[in-house]
């Protein structure tokens, strides 16, 4: 056998045997891809009031590669876009105004970039409106009942 055979035989057994996938090891250099990047936000909230806080902690995204293997990317991992702009260090401009937000989230790795889009909504912020319209309709009632139990 030769001795680059038995060198790709020795790491393809240690990467066996310790449970390695290769990313980011550097075993695949040049023919290791970046695939696909699944970004899942279904236990992420998606809709805000103006200048509530935005919390994308709970996203789940995976990085996919070309050998089948795939990767958990962190939130430190990743890069949030507001059009062109990049608000990673910044996610309250998200609700700064109303509207529905598109938000694109980059990864980069050694093996590749790829990037998801997602939107957001942010509503005007209603504060005790609808409560106070309740509460004025409730007290004007109550007011024309006493009214007429008064006379």
């Amino acid at each position: 056998m030769k001795k680059k055979t038995k060198l790709l035989l020795a790491s393809a057994l240690l990467t066996a045997s310790l449970g390695l996938t290769g990313v980011g090891c550097g075993m695949f250099d040049g023919d290791y891809e970046l695939t696909d990047f699944v970004v899942n936000t279904e236990q992420v909230k998606l809709e805000y009031k103006v200048n509530d806080q935005v919390d994308f902690s709970k996203l789940v995204m995976t990085a996919l590669f070309n050998d089948g293997n795939s990767e958990s990317v962190a939130l430190k991992d990743v890069q949030f876009y507001l059009g062109d702009e990049d608000i990673t260090n910044d996610l309250s401009k998200i609700t700064a105004t109303e509207g529905q937000k598109e938000i694109k989230v980059v990864y980069k790795s050694e093996f590749g970039e790829d990037s998801i889009t997602f939107k957001v909504t942010v509503t005007k912020t209603t504060g005790n409106q609808g409560g106070n319209q309740g509460g004025n309709e409730g007290g004007n009632e109550g007011g024309e009942q006493q009214g007429n139990q008064v006379t």
